[in-house]
């Protein structure tokens, strides 16, 4: 789905004249740790990262796919870049190397 569709739909869902939020944005299809940082910028923190993919196919396994997430949502959160992260986090790093980092 092109970009201007998926932000187009968060907006419709997640504007601030909606009183109540009755769902939320789940990017996915390809999604990988080093997309964290732009799934946030664009859909904010309350956001389900449907991330299949990322999570089984990382090179050390699906429990470091997972801890890859964690680590790249903390950092992001934190607002480390991912790549400064990746150097205290071998999941992380693993996966950066693997699929890289897209933040726009």
């Amino acid at each position: 789905m092109p970009k201007e569709e998926n932000l187009a739909v968060r907006n419709a869902l997640l504007a601030e004249s909606v009183p109540e939020r009755t769902s939320f944005p789940v990017p996915s299809a390809g999604i990988h740790p080093g997309l964290v940082p732009l799934i946030m910028k664009d859909f904010g923190s309350e956001v389900v990262v449907n991330a299949g993919g990322g999570v089984h196919g990382h090179p050390l396994g699906a429990a470091a796919g997972g801890q890859a997430f964690r680590q790249a949502i903390d950092a992001t959160l934190q607002g480390e870049p991912l790549q400064a992260a990746a150097e205290r986090h071998e999941a992380l790093r693993a996966a950066i190397d693997a699929w890289g980092v897209r933040e726009s």
